[in-house]
């Protein structure tokens, strides 16, 4: 009998961490979508040139390009780390108020892995561009982490720290 109160609990858990991921990789794809379009439609306001197949075709593949080398790869390290650092720290977990400056410094330290690793088409040229891409994708990242989390019960602050550190047995 406990053990299947376990099996659910984890599998619940489980569950949780998959919505939450899902939900973030939407949030940050949607996102940067969005962001996209609107540069390319104000790019073609200001230079009065159309919208034609081949610039689409090129933000196509630039999309691709940073969505599979550099977003989402931040976006599931950064995830993870939290879930680790949720379990470790959990005082971190159990409110707005230091859960989301936890997750947005987790963002900024996963960033220079992917930066150097994973993000191979981007070869910063000076210390403003790096710093500039460090404060886009620990923002845009931090963002697509934290608006599934307030929009979605099950996952709102203390979803992921131990029980225990939720509801402590009171002591005797």
């Amino acid at each position: 009998m406990k053990s299947d109160i376990g099996q659910r609990n984890r599998l619940r858990g489980l569950l949780r961490i998959l919505g939450w991921a899902a939900g973030a990789m939407l949030v940050l794809c949607i996102g940067f979508a969005l962001l996209g379009m609107g540069l390319i439609a104000l790019e073609a306001t200001r230079s009065e040139v159309s919208l034609d197949q081949l610039r689409l075709g090129v933000w196509r593949s630039l999309y691709t390009v940073i969505v599979s080398q550099a977003l989402l790869p931040h976006l599931l390290l950064s995830l993870v780390a939290w879930l680790v650092i949720a379990r470790s720290v959990p005082f971190l977990e159990r409110s707005w108020r230091p859960l989301l400056p936890g997750m947005t410094v987790t963002a900024a330290i996963c960033f220079p892995v992917i930066g150097s690793l994973s993000f191979t088409v981007w070869t910063p040229t000076s210390s403003g561009d790096y710093v500039a891409t460090l404060l886009l994708m620990t923002g845009g990242t931090s963002a697509a982490l934290a608006l599934p989390r307030w929009l979605f019960r099950f996952l709102s602050p203390g979803a992921f720290a131990p029980p225990e550190a939720i509801h402590p047995e009171p002591s005797r």
